[in-house]
């Protein structure tokens, strides 16, 4: 507030005291006293002008007019009090001062503003009494002048006043209430809230939130006018007259249509609007299931209930619904107590559309004319295509399945594609079956096996058998391409395999695969890792109680029973090869190369072992020993190479041990050749070979590199009852027997084992 004085004027009497004689001497000298009043209208001094004598004391006395107040004595005499004496001593001039009076000004304010004045009629400076003032009121923003109070008063702005007295006036102002206009668009409404709560109008600077409701059907979609944007509820400051728009929009909804069985969905619009695949709030549609072949709509489930096909539904929110079917195809629930019935071999494709049921086959099945299906393409591998793996079970009931025919190499069907009977099992079970006369023809990066392209996570494979040709490129085998943590026991394969990487007789390529008293008959062709029961073999589980018969080929890593053999700790038991190996660098009548912690104990190979091409490292078990144990086996084949040629191994490295084991096969080599081993750098210890069919005098080229404890014999001195007398290192207690020809193994037959997933 703004505080003013008004100086109000005062008219005072001057009265003037003399102290002289009325009477004196006519003779006593006089002096001129002139009195003057400044200003002349602020009041009188008494006495008035006039002569004294000498000397004479004079009282002066200054009264103020009205408005007036006494301010000091000037000229001849000074001093501030109003009431003094002065010696005539001299003329004399005296002036009395006066200063106008001045009144304060108040100015309040209620409201927010401010006042400005402006003095229009001033007799001197400061508000003087009858200064005449300007009031001008001014409102900030957001504000109205409403009126004015106290000595002043009504609307009139500017006004003005006077001032005589001190003067109190009071400028109103009222806040400005703005208009909030809320329009929609859509349906819906908007409820408005002031943030804080103070009167139902809307003053300047209050704050409200708006809050968009839709109504049913409809969502908020955003803000236009003086409020933009997504958010909700929103707030807005009113700082003038505002316009806000809520904005809704029908609300669109999806249909998910999902089937137990097999089958397609037709949504027909009635009436309504569709944006793709989503339905506008109110829509009426028409949902039809067609069920495929073999499949028959039984009821709806979920969001839909009902055996109405089609059904007429009004779109108020997501649809999500299951159309329950029943499969006519196959007799039986396809569960592991009530399997799916297998009769035809269009049941046998169709167990495509089941990969998580189980089945039993109930009578032999010829799939010879598969090699017309799908326009020479033949059987489409149950599970395949990266679409899922089988992962029920299949029991073949001791039946067979006939001619079947699978041709990629078209080209079609490639990515993610596994080829066999079964593309992909996981965690399945197949027992029972066999395969006559498949044939099976792929392209590189297809994984291809008999039985099954890939089999993983803990299935068992028990009692399969499949005879035929596989051609392939990677990863070929008789019965299944890849093996991973998979039990094979009790199966068999005479297929002619021909691939290039990781192929093998019975499986290509095996991790973790534990194989038991399985065999494969076929010849194999490739070009590295390849074996006749395994291709390559790494991490391995336990080999057991299984062989190969037929002839390998390839160029590296070629072994009568496995082509490669890495980072392996699982042993190889009581397992042996009678086929012909060629190879040319790494080629072994069991093993082309071995690289593990694990045991090879009890196995045995019959077969020629021939490198080719100048190759190195051959003999008649493994060509070359990396690292592991090689214990109580023998090799009867005759072997031939450049470089490192020997009767049972090609080159044993420094961490490789062989020992109780015995060559009799004829060993021909360019360097580096002996009757048991061509390079020994490891241990070589209790083992015998054939001087005379060996052709070799000595165990190994170089008898000064590594431990050699060896003893040649004669073919007399190996054979028959001699044998067990000439070859005392031999464990002929529990391992070796003797007959007509060389030792043979006491036993070879199964034992009952348990399969323990990993």
């Amino acid at each position: 507030m703004k505080k003013f004085t008004l100086v109000s004027l005062a008219i005072a009497s001057l009265l003037l005291i003399s102290c002289k004689s009325p009477t004196g001497d006519e003779g006593t000298e006089k002096f001129r006293l002139n009195i003057s009043v400044e200003p002349l209208e602020a009041g009188a001094v008494s006495p008035v002008q006039g002569e004294y004598d000498k000397g004479e004391k004079v009282q002066l006395i200054a009264t103020p007019n009205e408005h007036w107040v006494f301010l000091q004595w000037g000229g001849d005499h000074t001093g501030t009090i109003s009431t003094t004496t002065i010696t005539m001593d001299k003329d004399k001039t005296i002036t009395a001062l006066f200063n106008a009076r001045e009144y304060p000004l108040n100015i309040s304010i209620e409201g927010q503003g401010s006042v400005g004045e402006r003095v229009v009629q001033q007799k001197n400076d400061g508000y003087e009494a009858g200064t005449l003032v300007e009031l001008t009121a001014v409102a900030d923003e957001g504000w109205l002048f409403q009126e004015w109070q106290g000595a002043l008063t009504g609307t009139e702005n500017p006004a003005t006043i006077t001032i005589n007295a001190e003067t109190i006036v009071t400028a109103i102002f009222a806040r400005k209430n703005y208009g909030l206009t809320v329009s929609v668009e859509g349906e819906g409404t908007v409820s408005e809230e002031v943030i804080p709560a103070k009167t139902t109008d809307y003053p300047y600077q209050t704050t409200v939130q708006l809050t968009a409701n839709p109504a049913e059907g409809w969502e908020f979609s955003h803000w236009s006018g003086d409020v933009t944007g997504e958010t909700n509820p929103v707030q807005i400051t009113i700082e003038g007259d505002s316009e806000v728009t809520a904005v809704f929009i029908k609300r669109y909804f999806t249909v998910t249509i999902s089937y137990s069985g097999a089958g397609s969905t037709f949504i027909d619009l009635i009436t309504g609007n569709r944006s793709g695949d989503q339905y506008e709030y109110g829509s009426v549609i028409s949902i039809r299931v067609q069920p495929y072949d073999n499949w028959e709509f039984i009821r709806w489930e979920g969001d839909l209930s009902g055996t109405e096909n089609p059904m007429e539904v009004t779109v108020t929110g997501n649809i999500t619904a299951t159309a329950v079917m029943k499969q006519t195809l196959f007799d039986g629930e396809g569960t592991i107590s009530n399997p799916y019935l297998i009769t035809t071999l269009d049941q046998l494709q169709a167990v495509s559309s089941f990969i998580d049921k189980h089945f039993r086959q109930v009578n032999n099945i010829d799939a010879s004319e598969t090699e017309y299906w799908n326009e020479g393409r033949g059987f489409q591998p149950i599970a395949f295509i990266g679409i899922g793996s089988f992962t029920g079970s299949y029991d073949g009931g001791g039946f067979t399945i006939s001619g079947l025919t699978v041709d990629l190499s078209g080209g079609i069907y490639l990515e993610n594609t596994t080829a066999g009977l079964f593309g992909r099992i996981q965690n399945a079970q197949i027992k029972d079956l066999t395969l006559t006369n498949i044939n099976i023809t792929s392209v590189p990066g297809v994984p291809v096996g008999g039985l099954a392209g890939w089999a993983t996570s803990g299935s068992t494979i028990q009692n399969v058998h499949v005879t035929g040709q596989i051609t392939g490129n990677d990863n070929i085998g008789g019965l299944v391409g890849i093996a991973e943590t998979v039990l094979i026991s009790g199966s068999s394969t005479d297929v002619a395999v021909n691939g290039n990487n990781s192929v093998g007789g019975l499986v290509g390529y095996s991790g973790l695969a534990w194989i038991y008293n399985s065999q494969a008959m076929g010849s194999v062709t490739g070009i590295q890792s390849v074996g006749g029961l395994i291709g390559n073999r790494q991490v391995g589980e336990m080999i057991s109680y299984s062989s190969a018969k037929g002839d390998v080929s390839g160029a590296v890593n070629v072994g009568g029973l496995i082509g490669s053999s890495f980072n392996t700790v699982g042993p190889v038991l009581v397992s042996y090869a009678t086929g012909n190996v060629t190879g040319e660098q790494n080629v072994g009548g069991l093993i082309g190369i071995y690289n593990g912690s694990g045991l090879i104990n009890q196995g045995y190979a019959s077969g020629s072992v021939t490198s080719t091409n100048n190759g190195s490292f051959a003999g008649g078990l493994i060509g070359r020993l990396l690292s592991g144990e090689l214990s109580k086996s023998y090799a009867l084949g005759d072997v031939s190479g450049y470089s490192g040629v020997g009767g049972a191994i090609g080159r044993n490295d420094t961490d490789g041990s062989v020992t109780e084991t015995y060559a009799a096969g004829r060993v021909t080599a360019t360097q580096f050749y002996g009757g048991l081993m061509g390079v020994n750098q490891g241990v070589l210890n209790a083992s015998y070979w054939d001087t005379e069919t060996s052709g070799q005098a000595g165990p190994v080229w170089d008898p000064y590199q590594g431990v050699n404890n060896a003893t040649g014999l004669t073919t007399s001195e190996m054979t028959g009852t001699n044998a067990q007398l000439n070859m005392s290192e031999f464990d002929w207690l529990t391992t070796w027997k003797t007959g007509t020809g060389y030792p043979v193994f006491k036993t070879t037959t199964p034992k009952a084992v348990t399969y323990s997933k990993r």
